[in-house]
């Protein structure tokens, strides 16, 4: 009988023993299950966060290729520091993408154009980020590495939207003898020779240059003051948000308008401040008398700074422009440009047309 007794405590013993092992496993399993949750969910946290990060990093890094490949037709010299400072104007996950001890190093390096190539930007961005969880597995922070390039890839023969300055400017036309001054230049003439023109606005009789719309013939009165003040980077709430329409070389016709309301503008700040700080301005170019009200073939596109401008005071418009014709690179779609027939032209035409920039990297 005791005998009995003894062996079912023994068994309750046992069961009892087995049953603190199993609580004890089960207790160890949920730990394990909970530390693997949280490593995965951190992992989770950081991988967005660095995801984020990243973006950022690379959009910057694209801008600051882009924007320096442009820079490299206008001044090779400092299209490095230009692309850099681009860079500077980003932020990612709260840090300013400017050289910063180990924590963000920025380099631009150029390739300059050739007469076989068109010439390239490398802007590469390193960025040392706390991770946000992962420190509490010994995991502290990971860098980031961007690289972007940009370069030229060929001739620009359609512009995409919101490049062009709203102004034609004709290839072969010569306003002769204007109000008693010498014969000026054409733009071909210009071209192939001392890079300087003088662009006649106000005249229907002299003129070389004529607003435009583009492909856009209806517009309203104010149009062209818009699409002006949009090119200048003025912001105010007395201009619309006008899209200026993308133009391809040889196809699309372009309207010419009367644009004495912008040419008025012109006259005064901060439009004439704005078109005499140095920047480029990308003109279509047609052929022939720039009659208004008509419209004319676009034939390529060329790019200037306004080194001068002259005023009708008494009218309170801008008469002339004088400009410098620049090496430039817009974005858009590259390609050949139709030939005109007009060798001279061609030529011409061959050499300002502003070349193509697009990401290579």
């Amino acid at each position: 009988m005791r005998t009995t007794k003894t062996k079912l405590a023994m068994k309750r013993n046992l069961a009892s023993v087995a049953s603190r092992k199993r609580g004890l496993l089960g207790s160890m399993i949920l730990i394990a299950l909970l530390l693997i949750i949280t490593s995965v969910m951190s992992l989770g946290v950081d991988y967005a966060h660095l995801a984020a990060s990243r973006t950022q990093i690379r959009n910057a890094a694209d801008a600051a290729a882009l924007g320096g490949a442009m820079q490299l037709y206008k001044d090779p010299s400092t299209c490095e520091a230009y692309a850099k400072t681009l860079a500077e104007h980003n932020i990612a996950d709260g840090i300013k993408l400017k050289n910063f001890s180990d924590q963000v190093i920025v380099t631009a390096t150029t390739q300059a154009p050739t007469t076989t190539d068109l010439g390239k930007v490398t802007v590469t961005i390193d960025v040392l980020l706390d991770d946000l969880i992962s420190p509490i597995f010994g995991r502290f922070s990971d860098r980031i590495h961007c690289v972007s390039v940009a370069g030229g890839t060929g001739t620009v023969v359609r512009s995409f939207e919101d490049v062009l300055f709203p102004l034609a400017v004709s290839i072969d036309f010569k306003p002769s003898g204007v109000k008693g001054e010498p014969s000026t230049g054409s733009l071909a003439d210009a071209i192939n020779g001392s890079k300087l023109l003088t662009i006649y606005i106000n005249s229907q009789k002299y003129k070389n240059g004529a607003w435009t719309s583009f492909s856009t013939k209806n517009t309203n009165a104010n149009w062209i003051t818009d699409a002006i003040a949009k090119c200048l980077g003025i912001q105010s709430s007395k201009y619309s948000d006008v899209i200026i329409p993308s133009v391809h070389i040889g196809v699309d016709d372009i309207f010419l308008n009367n644009g004495v309301a912008g040419q008025k503008d012109l006259a005064d700040d901060p439009f004439y401040s704005k078109l005499t700080d140095g920047r480029t301005l990308i003109l279509p170019v047609i052929s022939g008398d720039p009659a208004l009200n008509q419209s004319r073939l676009c034939i390529g596109m060329v790019a200037v700074k306004v080194l001068a401008v002259t005023k009708n005071d008494k009218n309170g418009v801008v008469e002339t422009l004088v400009v410098q014709i620049m090496d430039t690179a817009i974005p858009g779609i590259a390609g050949t440009i139709t030939a005109t027939g007009n060798p001279q032209w061609d030529t011409a035409l061959g050499e300002a047309t502003p070349a193509v920039v697009k990401l290579l990297q």
